[in-house]
């Protein structure tokens, strides 16, 4: 007899708005409940050439929003601005309850011999350190709220500490 292969359907799925407006992404960001990390890719910024690593640099910016969006994106809300409003080329902006909490530009201009080139950084651990530490503006879980609710509802004069 043949075994029966068992065929499972994802759990979750991740979507991620690509937005080309600061309006737009501004609007995603102030009516989340959950903390988001805005990642602004701008190619059309080309009033310099890039240096030789840049393109290698924005793809590893890329495929690390990705990467950080699959695993966070049930805790995290992301938005990819494609948006040309910015002179940036690339940069992450960080939100906890509404409000930008930190930033890391990826871009700088530097000067060569001859002319200016834009230069594309991947700062990897500082978009790491501020990614987990948005972790911090995440809602608690509905347990903690409910028994807030409860003790508060009994009157009970106890101290109570959140963790």
């Amino acid at each position: 007899m043949r075994a029966r292969r068992d065929v499972r359907e994802p759990t979750a799925t991740c979507s991620i708005p690509v937005v080309n407006t600061k309006a737009e992404a501004d609007r995603l960001v102030l009516n989340s409940v959950k903390p988001a990390i805005k990642l602004l890719i701008n190619r059309h910024n080309n009033k310099y050439s890039y240096t030789a690593q840049s393109d290698d640099n924005i793809m590893k910016n890329l495929e690390l929003f990705d990467r950080l969006a699959v695993k966070f994106h049930d805790r995290i809300l992301f938005v990819k601005d494609v948006g040309s409003e910015s002179s940036e080329v690339c940069q992450w902006k960080f939100f906890g309850k509404g409000a930008k909490r930190a930033e890391v530009c990826c871009t700088s201009i530097v000067y060569a011999t001859d002319k200016k080139q834009t230069k594309v950084e991947f700062p990897d651990s500082k978009i790491y350190d501020e990614a987990m530490s948005i972790l911090r503006y995440e809602e608690r879980g509905l347990c903690s709220r409910q028994v807030k609710i409860s003790v508060k509802s009994h009157n009970f004069k106890y101290l109570i500490i959140k963790r």
